[in-house]
């Protein structure tokens, strides 16, 4: 049982180990300072979080100070105004210019000799540089100021400053500023030595400039080494490309800062390749304090030392910085889900950045650059055989800039308790997996490990957060010292108190063991002296906290003959002389605290004396007593209770004091809390109200009010001084699990167990406020006592049962930990500033997120805007702009018969989810196109008819309806042809800017394609050239010959020719005006043109005349080695025409041709639909000048295609509802399994009694019974339970599989058994899952045993039998003719089977918890795609097994499937949140070359 560091950190290739030799130098070489010190316990230190793992991390772990977190930025800024701890120090004259130089580094970081000749400004070219150099290390060493460590792997020679010159560095450059600044000058005073230093200023001390000089001069120093070790002709590569060397990724953002460089840092920052690199060496922890130093600089020369990190930005830099910084922390419990070595940051943050991007300003510009270079590194990744990190097409992740701050993810099983630090800094989340996990709250790190080494059931923190208690369900609790590690400046304090010999953050300090049976509850007492654990052995102990001691056995609960008496809660009174527990034997009890009342009171019956001496611990200077670190000889006194308080007729559960009075508060079973005398155990009040029992009781720390929460699904407010309700707070009907009040009880939070937390705000009232009433939904209303309630936040995320949370002391955040074994930060303010909008702002769409709206407003079935709503993101982590309300248990795409070529493109999507609703979406940008209540409970099963339009779902309640949705494809239809015809035009485009693309062989435009992709921006020329070859791979070559043209030449083509055939502007050489005429740059574009000093070309101009380009965009060319090349401002906002369609810039359309989606579903497409797009851009004012001269808007094909609402909505006329008829819930068994014939007109249902019927579906009744209850007949039936069952397209045949090992095949019509396939195994082991071969020629069986056998299903005869290591879980055939078959099994392992090579394609580790979807791209079995409930799906090759694409969601995914036909261009996948994620397969659609050509090859021989 240890503690162990954050393991964010990877190890870098520069990691070695200092030699032993040198190891015992450093102790007898550094006597003028501390020298390192293992830690108490002789194991090894842990590492530093945040510091490098690389050469830098070697040397801080072998120099003792790689111990605890990294310092965090608030200490930083505050640290110069500690105590100087040699403030008589003074360097000798010949060293001070180095001596002052060392306070440009940054505290507790190790930094190379070589970065020291830099800082010194030692000439390397001078005479023996390095003689010099070492000479001044070494004198410095010898004064006790530096330690030096040579690492054995490359002989480097690292450097640390002591932590008391440190120290003493800081405070002399403080007093030096200070000094400075009094007297109007800051130049720097030069000292001799060796190269330019910064020397001292008025008094001891280098002065501000001289330190930003030191700081410009070591950055400039990296920069032309990086540029000469590139040579003189390829030049450096910008900061953001150095070598790291193991100390100047770390401390880069530090110089910067130091030099005034903070325009540097912020594109640093912005970079978020760069972001990923830093993250991926050093942990999350370092990243995010790079952001934090930056903000931080900012605010200074801005707003002052007030400036404040999370209020409103100083600059527009600094704030585009902040929702980055955002961005980055929401993303970093994705980021460390993803597979090792996947780069999957730049798209979480996109991701997470949708909904502010639609707000236009600097986040637009940063997202549509970023989104230029994820597409492109994308297809690179994606040619490279390496794995791609998908994009979602909706903003469905949480999204930056809301409530939700962080996801605090990394332990294994569910979390069952946490604690906020009294510093509310760090949070301590305590674990089922037998884990504890400490959290810096601000940057979203881990800081450490705490393993109990068994389950946890709750934890507990010292009120000067120096120790964390932990207790189990193995009856034992743990003590573990966080001094120095939780506080302000914890990680130099602990570097510190580890260099001086001192116990290491993260030490276990004691065991206490002593109950027989788990451990229930956890009181520390307010002054830190003692803590009470509360035990299910029907006792409750005091410990003192400082030596581990049990002070007492509190023992009187339950009795011996009884099974009741577990002791269920402790508490302990603001004065520590009293503790209360209580117990399932409807008592609770008082106990007096103190050996003076252990020894003389209460029946004790030890042996200690009585001693009215105090001393303070020599260890942690806490005031104890003297007996409570002193031995017993008889162990410790078992004391009976003071009062015992009886009343209750249920489990009292819960227990508080009532602020610093000795009143207690209890909460029972049975409904009712009670407030007592403590010392004279009299019931005080009996407070009345609840419906269920109360699961929690919380008293304000001014002991005026309580809280109560409840199974009844509310939460009371209760004024315990009239002993009367305030308030009723409802906001759902979910049983309450948890609540937490704020210092001032003004603001609580409610844990529900339908994975909510809802946060109340509670205002004075009028005292002669009439009688409470019973709040809903964020309505204030008056109550009996003098509070009224308000909800300012209903935030969701959490997949299940959410268990605990917890309030920051002044209730500015809340940390929430639910049974997913995730806790999540909410920012609790930005709710509020959110609610309390001007008035003039429209509310948000109520269709968008119910869940904000008040309950009176109406909830509408119609179909909701598509596109992401910002406000609504910014209040609700549940980002889509629709999302069931639970989980989404199936999503099936709208695929039917086809015109010729077999399936048509699944144009809609439909998901089920357990509200009972059915929703359909549009997978081209992921809106919600309908949303529908046909059943009263969950919906489990879902079939399509073959023709693409019918639809049956079915609930456990044996309730079916039947769906049509012919209105709904028919749009779908007219949509996906406006997309067809504009991805031709841009098709047209590139075949007129590059002859030879369409003539071209298929493999060289797939390599002229990559090339366009990466050396041009998005919306150049070269990228049109990616369009139109992607156009023709994903087969718009047939799609154009069958409207009587050919892949190179668009029926558009004929409106924009001259009069000669020759395209108009070909003669001229400007592309843009090319594509003006061309008609795929809309009327935004060429408004441009107009603006820039050209004519509007009208819609059949057979010329263009000369225009200038465009002024480039983010992205465009110049940087990066990309060609200079005209660039349409893109994404532009979106004007719409008398007809509401949309008018979009060239971008959108761009992307389109590029296959991304059918629309290309650009996000900016996506957001321009709901009126979002970014305002002040340069084809916004174009659009305004096309408005103000009277554009007509142009022809319909240069605008954005329409959504399939919009042409729902032009088709006039009501729409036929899709609920077409329903079988009506029925009582009795529950219904286990479902199956339907390809045309929707037959049902088998399976029910929980085994029974198996048939069903009609058009007449709506039972035909048939192939299994009756109880029918157990193992010559016509199964003998055991039925577990699934399938059923031929046809109808016509039925298989089941059953818990006997059998599976039977059946002829529906005459409801008899036509064989068995036997058991394969002996004894039989049950049968659990089963598929269906697409050409329904084979059947594969899964039996607990590990083995699939597959078998014909005419006949019988078995094909093959194909063992696992473990029982699978799902089995799914690949491919039209069941060429593949995937097997995933219940340790969460992956298995492909070449069935027609008849072997092993791979068994894979694919994921950390149960798979939940298993899906084949189509016929050629290419793609598989696997969902889990560790939140991620994965992508892999049929062929060869290999990873392909990986994305990481906020919840467990539940259900997934492919969308877009034959050749999916979107996975779509549903998760425990009831979000619905529309991934972009663009990168992966890039067939191979070798299909490419023989896909050409086939085209020319039809």
């Amino acid at each position: 049982m240890c503690a162990s560091t954050s393991g964010n950190n990877r190890a870098s290739n520069a990691s070695a180990t200092v030699s032993a030799p040198l190891r015992s130098s450093l102790a007898s070489t550094n006597t003028s300072g501390p020298a390192p010190a293992p830690s108490a316990t002789g194991a090894p230190v842990p590492a530093s979080v945040g510091s490098a793992d690389g050469a830098g991390g070697q040397a801080a772990s072998d120099m003792g100070t790689g111990t605890g977190p990294r310092p965090s930025l608030a200490w930083e800024a505050v640290q110069t105004a500690r105590r100087d701890p040699i403030p008589g120090f003074r360097p000798p004259p010949s060293l001070a210019p180095a001596y002052w130089a060392l306070a440009a580094l940054p505290p507790n970081t190790p930094i190379p000799l070589s970065a020291l000749r830099l800082l010194w400004g030692i000439d390397a070219a001078g005479p023996a540089p390095s003689g010099r150099l070492t000479t001044i290390a070494k004198a410095l060493s010898a004064l006790g100021v530096l330690r030096l460590a040579t690492l054995a792997a490359n002989n480097s020679v690292w450097a640390l400053i002591e932590p008391a010159h440190a120290a003493h560095l800081a405070a002399c450059a403080a007093a030096a500023a200070a000094a400075a600044s009094q007297a109007g000058s800051t130049s720097p005073s030069p000292g001799p030595g060796p190269g330019p230093g910064p020397g001292p200023g008025p008094g001891p001390g280098p002065t501000p400039a001289a330190l930003a000089e030191a700081h410009a001069r070591l950055v400039a120093g990296y920069e032309q080494r990086d540029a000469a070790a590139r040579g003189a002709a390829g030049g450096g590569r910008g900061l953001g490309r150095l070598a790291d060397d193991g100390y100047i990724y770390q401390a880069l953002s530090h110089h910067l800062v130091g030099c005034g460089r903070l325009d540097e840092l912020c594109a640093l920052l912005l970079d978020a390749e760069w972001a990923e690199d830093k993250l991926r060496s050093y942990g999350a922890g370092a990243l995010v304090r790079d952001f934090r130093r930056y903000l931080t600089a900012v605010d200074r020369e801005h707003l002052g030392p007030a400036g404040s990190l999370l209020g409103p930005p100083a600059t527009e830099g600094g704030g585009l910085v902040r929702t980055v910084l955002r961005a980055v922390q929401l993303s970093l419990g994705a980021v460390a889900e993803a597979p090792p070595g996947t780069r999957i940051l730049r798209e979480q943050m996109l991701a997470r950045l949708m909904a502010a991007a639609a707000e236009g300003g600097p986040v637009a510009a940063w997202f549509e650059t970023q989104y230029e270079g994820s597409l492109v590194h994308a297809m690179e990744a994606a040619s490279a055989g390496l794995t791609v990190a998908l994009l979602p097409r909706s903003a469905s992740l949480a999204q930056a800039g809301g409530a939700h701050r962080l996801t605090l993810q990394g332990h294994s099983g569910p979390l069952r308790r946490l604690a906020i630090a009294p510093s509310c800094c760090h949070v301590i989340t305590a674990s089922a997996d037998g884990t504890a996990l400490v959290w810096d709250m601000v940057l979203g790190d881990r800081v450490l490990t705490l393993e109990h080494g068994a389950p946890l059931t709750c934890v507990g923190v010292a009120p000067d957060s120096s120790s964390v208690v932990l207790a189990g369900e193995d009856g034992s609790a743990t003590v573990w010292r966080l001094e120095g590690g939780l506080g302000e400046g914890g990680g130099a304090a602990a570097a510190a108190s580890s260099a001086l010999g001192g116990p290491a953050p993260g030490t276990r300090e004691h065991r206490l063991c002593g109950h027989s049976a788990r451990i229930n509850a956890i009181a520390v007492d307010p002054v830190g002296l003692r803590l009470v654990t509360a035990s299910s052995d029907r006792t409750a102990r005091v410990w003192s906290l400082d030596s581990g001691r049990c002070e007492a056995v509190l023992k009187g609960h339950g009795a011996e003959e009884d099974h009741v008496g577990a002791v269920l809660d402790a508490a302990i009174s603001a004065d520590g002389a009293l503790a209360a527990t209580v117990s399932d034997d409807f008592t609770a009890r008082v106990w007096r605290l103190g050996p003076e009342h252990w020894g003389q009171h209460g029946g004790g019956t030890g042996t200690w004396a009585v001693l009215d001496k105090w001393q303070f611990g020599s260890r942690s200077g806490r005031l104890q007593h003297p007996l409570s670190g002193s031995g017993s000889q008889h162990g410790p006194p078992t004391v009976a209770a003071a009062a015992v308080l009886e009343g209750h007729g249920g489990w009292v559960v819960s227990v508080a004091f009532a602020g610093p009075s000795h009143r207690v508060l209890t909460g029972s079973h049975d409904a009712t809390a009670r407030l007592w005398d403590a010392l004279s155990g009299a019931c005080l009040a009996v407070l009345y109200g609840h419906t269920g029992s109360i699961t929690r009781v919380l008293c304000g720390a001014d002991g005026r009010r309580a809280l109560s929460c409840s199974d009844d699904g509310t939460a009371r407010l209760w004024d315990l001084g009239s002993r009367t309700c305030a308030q009723v707070l409802c906001d759902g009907c979910a049983p309450l699990t948890d609540g937490a009040l704020s210092l001032d009880c003004r603001r609580a939070a409610t844990a529900a167990a339908d994975g909510s937390i809802s946060v109340w705000q509670f205002a004075p009232l009028n005292p002669a406020a009439a009688a409470s009433r019973v709040l809903a939904g964020g309505a204030a209303a008056p109550g009996s006592g003098e509070e009224a309630a308000t909800r300012i936040a209903h935030l969701e995320g959490h997949t299940g049962e959410v268990s605990t949370v917890a309030l920051t002391s002044r209730g500015r955040f809340a940390v929430s930990g639910g049974v997913d074994g995730r806790a999540r930060v909410w920012d609790l303010d930005l709710a509020t500033e959110i609610r309390r909008r001007p008035s003039a702002e429209p509310d948000p769409d109520p269709h968008l997120h119910p869940d904000l709206r008040h309950p009176e407003d109406p909830f509408s079935l119609s179909p909701p805007v598509s596109g992401a709503n910002a406000l609504g993101l910014a209040v609700a982590p549940k980002a889509s702009a629709a999302a069931h309300d639970g989980a989404v248990a199936v999503i099936r795409a709208l695929v039917g018969g086809g015109d010729g070529d077999g399936e048509a493109e699944g144009l809609l999507v439909v998901s089920a989810g357990e509200d009972g609703h059915i929703m359909l979406w549009d997978p081209s940008d992921g809106s919600c196109v309908k949303r529908v209540r046909g059943h009263a409970t969950a919906v489990r099963f879902v079939a399509v008819a073959a023709d693409g339009h019918g639809m049956v779902s079915g609930s456990a309640d044996r309730q079916m309806c039947r769906w049509h949705w012919g209105d709904f494809s028919t749009a779908a239809a007219l949509a996906e042809m406006e997309r067809r015809d504009l991805l031709l035009a841009t098709h047209t485009t590139a075949s007129s800017l590059f002859p030879g693309a369409a003539t071209a062989s298929p493999s060289a435009m797939t390599a002229a394609a990559m090339a366009a992709a990466v050396a041009s921006p998005i919306g150049s020329d070269a990228s049109a050239a990616m369009c139109a070859w992607a156009a023709r791979g994903s087969g718009l070559g047939k799609a154009a010959a069958a409207r009587g043209s050919t892949p190179s030449v668009s029926a558009w083509e004929a409106e924009v020719e001259g009069p000669h055939g020759v395209a108009a502007g070909a003669e001229e050489s400007d592309p843009v005006a090319e594509l003006a005429a061309l008609g795929v740059c809309g009327d935004a574009a060429a408004a441009a043109a107009t603006a820039d000093g050209g004519e509007a070309v009208p819609r059949a101009a057979p010329r263009v005349p000369p225009q200038r380009p465009l002024s480039a965009g983010p992205g465009a060319g110049g940087g990066g080695g990309r060609g200079r090349v005209p660039h349409v401002p893109s994404p532009g906002p979106v004007a719409r025409s008398a007809t509401g369609m949309a008018v979009g810039s060239f971008a959108a359309a761009n992307l389109s041709g590029a296959g991304r989606g059918r629309d290309g579903s650009f996000c900016w497409a996506h957001l321009s639909r709901a009126g979002l797009a970014p305002a002040g851009s340069a084809a916004a004012e174009a659009a305004a000048v096309a408005a103000a001269r009277g554009s007509s808007g142009g022809p319909a094909f240069l605008r954005a295609t329409r959504s399939v609402t919009e042409v729902l909505n032009s088709l006039g006329g009501p729409l036929a509802p899709p609920l077409r008829g329903s079988l009506p819930a029925q009582q009795g068994s529950r219904v286990k399994a479902m199956a339907f014939d390809g045309a929707c007109r037959t049902a088998v249902t399976v029910l929980y009694d085994s029974s198996v019927a048939v069903w009609d579906l058009d007449a709506g009744r039972v035909t048939s019974h192939l299994i009756k209850r109880g029918d157990r007949d193992a010559s016509r039936t199964h003998t055991s339970a039925v577990n699934d069952v399938r059923l031929t397209k046809d109808g016509t045949t039925a298989v089941t599989i059953s818990k006997d090992g059998t599976a039977r095949v059946w002829d529906v019509a005459t409801a008899t058994s036509r064989h068995v396939l036997p058991a394969a195994s002996q004894p039989p082991e049950p049968l659990v899952c089963l598929d269906l071969a697409p050409d329904e020629s084979l059947l594969a069986t899964g039996c607990a045993d590990g083995t699939v056998t597959l078998s014909r299903l005419a006949g019988g005869a078995v094909a093959a039998a194909l063992e696992h290591a473990a029982a699978p879980a799902h089995v799914a055939f690949g491919g039209a003719r069941a060429q593949r078959l995937a097997v995933a099994l219940e340790d969460f392992s992956l298995v492909i089977w070449d069935l027609a090579g008849r072997s092993c394609v791979a068994s894979l580790a694919a994921h950390r918890d149960p798979v939940t979807a298993l899906a084949w791209s189509g016929p050629d079995a290419r793609l598989l795609l696997t969902a889990s409930r560790d939140c991620t799906l994965r992508l892999w090759c049929g062929d060869t097994a290999a990873q392909l694409a990986v994305y990481v969601a906020d919840a467990a995914l539940t259900a997934a499937c492919f969308s877009g036909g034959p050749s999916p261009d979107c996975a779509v996948v549903g998760d425990a949140a009831g979000v619905v994620h529309f991934l972009d397969l663009l990168p992966l659609s890039i067939p191979a070359e070798a299909d490419v050509d023989a896909e050409a090859e086939a085209d020319g021989e039809e």
